[in-house]
């Protein structure tokens, strides 16, 4: 008569409640400050003399390289899993939020609000976590 072997115990980092903590921390740090984004028009037109549009057309770039590199993203997740994706877009915009600070000509907004911070998004959005959530 053969006897059951023991459960194995699954190992710490496929915990339920790890992965949603994780999950859940990264969704509050790539939108929380995307969705505060509007706080620094009235400063930032004030202090550098831009008009709305110019911080618009950031916003703008952003939500297109957000929706363009999404599914190359979502690719390299199916891939090679969801942490390596994740990692570098979360790289990628933190490095957009700290140029944003920087940012003394239009062109340089551009660069670190609509591509960097678009680029970071589609690596460390929500569709990912939910994802990983699966």
């Amino acid at each position: 008569m053969a006897t059951a072997a023991p459960a194995a115990q699954p190992s710490f980092w496929r915990n339920p409640y790890l992965i949603v903590a994780c999950g859940c921390a990264m969704a509050i740090l790539s939108f929380g400050p995307r969705a505060t984004l509007g706080f620094f028009l009235q400063p930032m037109t004030q202090e550098l003399g831009w008009g709305r549009d110019v911080f618009g057309l950031a916003i703008a770039i952003q939500n297109l390289l957000w929706g363009a590199a999404l599914p190359f993203v979502g690719a390299i997740a199916d891939r090679y899993g969801t942490l390596l994706p994740l990692s570098i877009g979360g790289l990628i915009y933190a490095a957009g939020l700290a140029l944003m600070s920087y940012s003394t000509t239009p062109a340089m907004l551009h660069a670190s609000t609509g591509v960097l911070l678009g680029f970071g998004l589609a690596g460390a959005s929500f569709t990912l976590v939910l994802a990983a959530f699966g």
